[in-house]
């Protein structure tokens, strides 16, 4: 008996598709039993080509995705002994119109239900933080912040007294792409 192209193609796919389900997060550390291994490959394994926020079309689970259901599909419509032209002709249209389907779900059910970590300076007016450089007068320096989207965050600062180190500050307002303290103790 001999196996099919198309049947090994869905299975290899399948168990890798398996295997980064089971790591969570290729590319990542993973512990067994207090035996750490890092398979830091230096490389984005799980995100593709595309940059930004979301999920991109060519990353390796949508195209193990495609791969499984190009393999399975394949392997039935050869077991039906189907022309050999069009096995692979309706596989790959077939694996193509799923894979884009799973991938709008995908899009919609994880990357547009998520809550977004981005922070708005304007939004930082009247909260508190904390001076993790010095400021001085004419010359910048940095705060921490303890947001509800990104839990602590650094931002460039400029006041008008000095400020050290460690000191808690109050934001009232914003400076170009940082923002204007005052010490938390008194006014400017």
């Amino acid at each position: 008996m001999i196996i099919s192209f198309y049947l090994v193609v869905a299975i290899i796919c399948a168990v890798m598709l398996i295997i980064m389900a089971a790591f969570a997060d290729f590319g990542g550390d993973a512990g067994f039993d207090g035996v750490d291994m890092h398979l830091d490959t230096g490389a984005d394994a799980g995100f593709g080509d595309f940059h930004g926020a979301g999920i991109s079309p060519l990353s390796i689970p949508i195209i193990l995705v495609f791969g499984t259901l190009f393999g399975a599909f394949g392997a039935v419509f050869e077991d039906m002994e189907m022309n050999t032209i069009l096995v692979p002709t309706l596989s790959a249209l077939i694996g193509v119109a799923i894979t884009a389907v799973i991938f709008v779900l995908l899009v919609k059910v994880f990357v547009k239900s998520q809550a977004t970590t981005q922070v708005h300076i304007k939004d930082l007016v009247g909260s508190d933080g904390e001076t993790t450089m010095p400021i001085k007068p004419g010359s910048p320096g940095q705060i921490m912040v303890i947001t509800e989207e990104r839990g602590r965050t650094l931002v460039s600062a400029v006041s008008e007294v000095d400020i050290p180190t460690n000191a808690m500050v109050n934001i009232v307002g914003i400076a170009g792409n940082g923002v204007k303290v005052v010490p938390k103790n008194g006014g400017e």
